[in-house]
């Protein structure tokens, strides 16, 4: 499954579940354009699997952990509920500067926003070796 993105690199409510007959359009899409991202379910009580292979292991999963969808509906507290959609599987984060200032670096970057975090963005940058290469 792919998003498309807007013109500002955000993940829109059009996803694309892929076949064979259209995964090098997919790829190009994702790789040249930018236009894509592969995305994950976010389980809810509407959601919706694909007949495929990667929709046959999330079913089994669900089964074999005893979820059963409606379990995400609490009628008593309906603000509880989870209806459920998805999520990109990656993001990749614009850095707008970077500057060594002494002993420490300074790093100026923005995510994209709903469900990306700064600490986990900056525990990835800190394990990488060449963080102006990786993130550049």
């Amino acid at each position: 499954m792919v998003a498309l993105l807007d013109e500002h690199g955000l993940p829109t409510k059009h996803v694309i579940y892929v076949n064979e007959s259209m995964v090098d359009k997919v790829n190009e899409l994702i790789m040249k354009g930018g236009r894509a991202v592969p995305v994950g379910h976010l389980i809810g009580y509407n959601t919706k699997f694909p007949p495929s292979p990667q929709g046959d292991i999330e079913l089994s999963v669900l089964k074999r952990e005893g979820v059963d969808l409606s379990m995400f509906m609490v009628k008593s507290i309906p603000r509880l509920s989870v209806r459920g959609g998805y999520r990109p599987l990656f993001t990749k984060p614009i850095i707008i500067d970077i500057n060594p200032v002494n002993d420490e670096l300074n790093i100026v970057f923005r995510l994209p926003p709903r469900g990306n975090y700064a600490t986990v963005f900056l525990r990835e940058f800190i394990k990488s070796r060449k963080p102006e290469v990786d993130f550049a």
